[in-house]
């Protein structure tokens, strides 16, 4: 499984090469796209909410890479993949009912911010199975 601890390096620094440049696509236009400020603490408030999920499921994957059978560690990482989205649609709702201004602007944001974490996902799962592909070659 060096092969997947490969990988985390690799998606950890896509990560926060994406994350940091979210970040400041947001901070340099946020009056472009917002006319309240407060959504702009809400904004950075998704992108470091999906940042920090998407560490701690790189790093949960990459631990037990080491401990669990391929199949477990694909059926854990859908399973995060799950709770993320329930995750997700619950912080959106809770903006919904607590601010209600420009809800579908940043809801709009918010979607594309979350494909786009999702196709580092999509990144990662292909890397994750790429390397239990090659550990099983080695194997045999």
């Amino acid at each position: 499984m060096n092969n997947i601890r490969k990988y985390k390096k690799e998606s950890f620094l896509y990560l926060t090469l994406v994350t940091v440049f979210l970040l400041a696509l947001t901070v340099v236009f946020w009056n472009r796209l917002f006319t309240n400020p407060s959504l702009l603490y809400w904004t950075l408030g998704i992108i470091s909410f999906l940042f920090i999920y998407e560490l701690a499921t790189i790093i949960l994957v990459n631990k037990q890479s080491k401990t669990t059978r391929p199949q477990q560690l694909v059926t854990l990482y859908m399973i995060l993949k799950g709770a993320k989205i329930f995750l997700f649609l619950g912080v959106l709702i809770i903006y919904m009912l607590v601010v209600k201004e420009e809800a579908k602007r940043l809801i709009l944001v918010a979607v594309a911010l979350y494909f786009i974490y999702l196709l580092l996902d999509t990144l990662f799962l292909s890397w994750v199975e790429k390397g239990i592909k090659i550990q099983k070659s080695k194997d045999k």
